[in-house]
Protein backbone atom coordinates (compact mmCIF):
# COMPACT_ATOMS: atom_id res chain seq x y z
CA UNK A 1 0.00 0.00 0.00
CA UNK A 2 2.72 2.10 -0.60
CA UNK A 3 0.37 4.42 -3.06
CA UNK A 4 -1.79 5.04 0.14
CA UNK A 5 0.58 6.00 2.23
CA UNK A 6 2.09 8.66 -0.67
CA UNK A 7 -1.22 10.07 -0.91
CA UNK A 8 -1.53 10.17 2.67
CA UNK A 9 2.13 12.78 2.72
CA UNK A 10 0.76 14.47 -0.13
CA UNK A 11 -2.55 15.51 1.44
CA UNK A 12 -0.58 16.11 4.99
CA UNK A 13 1.41 18.12 2.31
CA UNK A 14 -1.38 20.30 1.21
CA UNK A 15 -2.97 20.76 4.35
CA UNK A 16 -0.12 22.30 5.90
CA UNK A 17 0.57 24.62 2.79
CA UNK A 18 -3.40 25.37 3.46
CA UNK A 19 -2.64 26.31 7.37
CA UNK A 20 1.05 28.44 5.94
CA UNK A 21 -0.82 30.41 3.33
CA UNK A 22 -4.20 31.14 5.64
CA UNK A 23 -1.11 32.75 8.04
CA UNK A 24 0.93 34.65 5.77
CA UNK A 25 -1.95 36.00 3.66
CA UNK A 26 -3.73 37.39 6.34
CA UNK A 27 -0.86 38.46 7.67
CA UNK A 28 0.00 40.53 4.68
CA UNK A 29 -3.52 42.43 4.36
CA UNK A 30 -2.72 43.10 8.31
CA UNK A 31 0.64 44.44 7.39
CA UNK A 32 -0.79 46.61 4.40
CA UNK A 33 -3.93 48.05 6.02
CA UNK A 34 -3.37 47.38 9.76
CA UNK A 35 -7.12 45.74 10.55
CA UNK A 36 -7.57 41.82 11.64
CA UNK A 37 -10.64 42.66 10.69
CA UNK A 38 -9.44 43.23 6.85
CA UNK A 39 -7.12 40.74 6.63
CA UNK A 40 -9.72 37.97 7.98
CA UNK A 41 -12.06 39.60 5.28
CA UNK A 42 -10.11 39.62 2.06
CA UNK A 43 -9.12 35.67 3.20
CA UNK A 44 -12.25 34.54 3.22
CA UNK A 45 -13.61 36.26 -0.06
CA UNK A 46 -10.50 34.56 -1.39
CA UNK A 47 -11.78 31.50 -1.07
CA UNK A 48 -15.10 32.07 -1.20
CA UNK A 49 -15.88 29.46 -4.47
CA UNK A 50 -13.90 26.61 -1.52
CA UNK A 51 -16.17 27.74 1.11
CA UNK A 52 -19.38 27.56 -0.47
CA UNK A 53 -18.73 23.79 -2.60
CA UNK A 54 -17.23 22.90 1.28
CA UNK A 55 -20.89 23.08 2.77
CA UNK A 56 -23.05 22.08 -0.21
CA UNK A 57 -20.93 18.78 0.22
CA UNK A 58 -22.28 18.38 3.34
CA UNK A 59 -25.80 19.31 2.91
CA UNK A 60 -25.43 16.91 -0.51
CA UNK A 61 -24.30 14.37 1.77
CA UNK A 62 -26.70 14.26 4.24
CA UNK A 63 -29.43 14.30 2.47
CA UNK A 64 -27.94 11.32 0.28
CA UNK A 65 -27.96 9.37 3.48
CA UNK A 66 -31.58 10.76 4.95
CA UNK A 67 -29.91 12.96 7.39
CA UNK A 68 -32.31 15.96 7.92
CA UNK A 69 -30.71 19.66 6.80
CA UNK A 70 -31.40 22.03 9.49
CA UNK A 71 -29.83 24.90 8.60
CA UNK A 72 -27.76 25.86 6.17
CA UNK A 73 -24.90 28.77 5.67
CA UNK A 74 -23.09 29.15 2.80
CA UNK A 75 -20.88 31.86 3.83
CA UNK A 76 -20.14 34.32 6.65
CA UNK A 77 -17.74 36.76 7.65
CA UNK A 78 -15.29 35.18 10.80
CA UNK A 79 -16.20 36.85 14.16
CA UNK A 80 -13.85 37.45 17.37
CA UNK A 81 -13.88 33.82 18.94
CA UNK A 82 -15.72 32.27 15.42
CA UNK A 83 -13.63 30.88 12.90
CA UNK A 84 -16.27 29.35 11.00
CA UNK A 85 -16.54 30.81 7.16
CA UNK A 86 -19.76 28.35 6.67
CA UNK A 87 -22.14 26.62 8.32
CA UNK A 88 -24.53 23.47 7.93
CA UNK A 89 -26.62 21.87 10.56
CA UNK A 90 -27.96 18.51 10.19
CA UNK A 91 -29.68 16.01 12.86
CA UNK A 92 -27.70 14.13 15.22
CA UNK A 93 -27.32 10.16 13.94
CA UNK A 94 -25.14 7.54 14.07
CA UNK A 95 -21.63 8.27 14.01
CA UNK A 96 -21.19 6.17 10.94
CA UNK A 97 -23.36 8.81 9.23
CA UNK A 98 -21.99 11.73 10.81
CA UNK A 99 -18.32 10.51 9.88
CA UNK A 100 -19.39 10.81 6.30
CA UNK A 101 -21.07 13.88 6.46
CA UNK A 102 -18.25 15.62 7.57
CA UNK A 103 -15.54 13.93 5.04
CA UNK A 104 -18.22 14.95 2.25
CA UNK A 105 -15.70 18.42 1.49
CA UNK A 106 -12.75 15.92 1.02
CA UNK A 107 -14.28 13.67 -1.32
CA UNK A 108 -15.73 16.57 -3.30
CA UNK A 109 -12.57 18.49 -3.51
CA UNK A 110 -10.20 16.21 -4.24
CA UNK A 111 -12.82 15.12 -7.40
CA UNK A 112 -13.29 18.33 -8.64
CA UNK A 113 -9.26 19.22 -7.98
CA UNK A 114 -9.26 16.28 -10.25
CA UNK A 115 -11.36 17.44 -12.64
CA UNK A 116 -9.66 21.17 -12.82
CA UNK A 117 -6.62 19.80 -13.35
CA UNK A 118 -7.40 17.59 -16.70
CA UNK A 119 -8.87 21.05 -17.52
CA UNK A 120 -5.88 23.26 -17.04
CA UNK A 121 -3.45 20.33 -18.60
CA UNK A 122 -5.59 17.98 -20.81
CA UNK A 123 -2.33 17.00 -23.13
CA UNK A 124 0.48 17.20 -20.69
CA UNK A 125 -0.89 15.02 -17.85
CA UNK A 126 -1.38 15.79 -14.54
CA UNK A 127 2.51 15.74 -13.51
CA UNK A 128 3.27 17.99 -16.40
CA UNK A 129 2.51 21.37 -14.36
CA UNK A 130 5.97 23.19 -13.01
CA UNK A 131 6.10 26.53 -11.51
CA UNK A 132 8.02 27.63 -14.75
CA UNK A 133 4.76 26.99 -16.74
CA UNK A 134 2.85 28.76 -14.61
CA UNK A 135 4.02 32.29 -16.17
CA UNK A 136 1.68 31.46 -20.02
CA UNK A 137 -1.26 30.15 -17.74
CA UNK A 138 -1.01 33.82 -15.66
CA UNK A 139 -1.58 35.47 -19.21
CA UNK A 140 -4.54 33.44 -20.44
CA UNK A 141 -8.05 34.19 -18.61
CA UNK A 142 -9.44 30.88 -18.73
CA UNK A 143 -6.05 29.01 -17.20
CA UNK A 144 -5.99 31.72 -14.64
CA UNK A 145 -9.99 31.15 -13.54
CA UNK A 146 -8.54 27.48 -13.31
CA UNK A 147 -5.95 28.05 -10.89
CA UNK A 148 -7.76 30.36 -8.74
CA UNK A 149 -10.30 27.42 -8.53
CA UNK A 150 -7.52 25.21 -7.77
CA UNK A 151 -6.22 27.50 -5.13
CA UNK A 152 -9.58 27.88 -3.26
CA UNK A 153 -10.69 24.12 -3.35
CA UNK A 154 -7.47 22.80 -2.19
CA UNK A 155 -7.28 25.31 0.52
CA UNK A 156 -11.17 25.22 2.28
CA UNK A 157 -11.49 21.25 1.77
CA UNK A 158 -9.83 19.42 4.50
CA UNK A 159 -13.11 19.38 7.37
CA UNK A 160 -12.71 21.35 9.94
CA UNK A 161 -12.77 19.77 13.95
CA UNK A 162 -16.57 19.63 14.44
CA UNK A 163 -16.02 17.97 11.09
CA UNK A 164 -14.18 15.38 12.63
CA UNK A 165 -15.87 15.19 15.94
CA UNK A 166 -17.61 11.52 15.08
CA UNK A 167 -14.29 10.27 13.06
CA UNK A 168 -12.96 9.64 16.70
CA UNK A 169 -16.01 7.08 17.31
CA UNK A 170 -15.53 5.10 14.04
CA UNK A 171 -11.20 5.33 14.95
CA UNK A 172 -12.06 3.33 18.18
CA UNK A 173 -14.44 0.98 16.94
CA UNK A 174 -12.13 -0.21 13.95
CA UNK A 175 -9.66 -0.15 16.21
CA UNK A 176 -11.29 -2.58 18.48
CA UNK A 177 -11.96 -4.60 15.67
CA UNK A 178 -8.68 -4.89 14.80
CA UNK A 179 -7.86 -5.81 18.06
CA UNK A 180 -10.14 -8.38 18.38
CA UNK A 181 -9.10 -9.98 14.93
CA UNK A 182 -5.53 -9.40 16.34
CA UNK A 183 -6.13 -11.63 19.33
CA UNK A 184 -7.97 -14.07 17.52
CA UNK A 185 -5.05 -15.16 15.29
CA UNK A 186 -7.53 -13.57 12.52
CA UNK A 187 -5.41 -11.91 9.27
CA UNK A 188 -8.16 -11.44 6.56
CA UNK A 189 -7.08 -10.55 3.68
CA UNK A 190 -7.98 -7.91 0.53
CA UNK A 191 -7.57 -9.82 -2.68
CA UNK A 192 -5.06 -8.50 -5.07
CA UNK A 193 -7.87 -7.01 -6.72
CA UNK A 194 -8.67 -4.73 -4.96
CA UNK A 195 -5.58 -3.92 -3.94
CA UNK A 196 -4.51 -3.05 -7.01
CA UNK A 197 -7.53 -0.59 -7.73
CA UNK A 198 -7.06 0.98 -4.28
CA UNK A 199 -2.96 1.64 -5.84
CA UNK A 200 -4.57 3.10 -8.91
CA UNK A 201 -6.65 5.74 -7.72
CA UNK A 202 -4.65 6.47 -4.60
CA UNK A 203 -1.53 7.19 -7.66
CA UNK A 204 -4.00 9.16 -9.50
CA UNK A 205 -4.93 11.74 -6.59
CA UNK A 206 -1.38 11.85 -5.82
CA UNK A 207 -0.70 12.78 -9.56
CA UNK A 208 -3.79 15.17 -9.41
CA UNK A 209 -2.80 17.04 -6.00
CA UNK A 210 1.29 17.45 -7.63
CA UNK A 211 -0.42 20.81 -9.83
CA UNK A 212 -2.03 21.92 -7.00
CA UNK A 213 0.89 21.52 -4.55
CA UNK A 214 2.74 23.59 -7.02
CA UNK A 215 0.44 26.44 -6.90
CA UNK A 216 0.16 26.47 -3.69
CA UNK A 217 3.93 26.64 -3.14
CA UNK A 218 3.76 29.24 -6.11
CA UNK A 219 1.35 31.09 -4.39
CA UNK A 220 3.00 31.16 -0.69
CA UNK A 221 6.58 31.73 -2.09
CA UNK A 222 4.83 35.51 -3.79
CA UNK A 223 3.24 36.35 -0.48
CA UNK A 224 6.35 35.37 2.05
CA UNK A 225 8.48 37.74 -0.34
CA UNK A 226 5.78 40.41 -0.10
CA UNK A 227 5.28 40.15 3.20
CA UNK A 228 8.99 40.10 3.84
CA UNK A 229 9.32 43.82 1.53
CA UNK A 230 6.25 45.25 3.10
CA UNK A 231 7.07 44.80 6.94
CA UNK A 232 10.60 46.21 5.82
CA UNK A 233 9.23 48.95 4.61
CA UNK A 234 6.63 49.71 7.49
CA UNK A 235 8.97 48.77 9.97
CA UNK A 236 6.83 46.45 11.53
CA UNK A 237 6.08 42.23 11.32
CA UNK A 238 3.70 40.02 12.23
CA UNK A 239 4.33 37.16 15.19
CA UNK A 240 2.20 33.82 14.46
CA UNK A 241 0.82 31.68 17.13
CA UNK A 242 1.55 28.39 16.48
Amino acid sequence: MNALLLLTGVLALLWLLGVWLARHLQGLVLLLTGSTRLATLVFDLLVLPGVVLHEISHALMALLLGVRVVRIELFRFRRLADPRQGEVVVARVDPLRMSLIGAAPLFAGLLLLALLVQRLLPDAGVRGLTLVQLGPMLADARSLLVLYLLFAIANTMFPSAADRQAWWTIAAVAALIIGLLWLLDVRPALPPAWIAQVSAVANRLVAALTPVIVVDLAVLALVLVLEALVGRVRGRRVVYRL
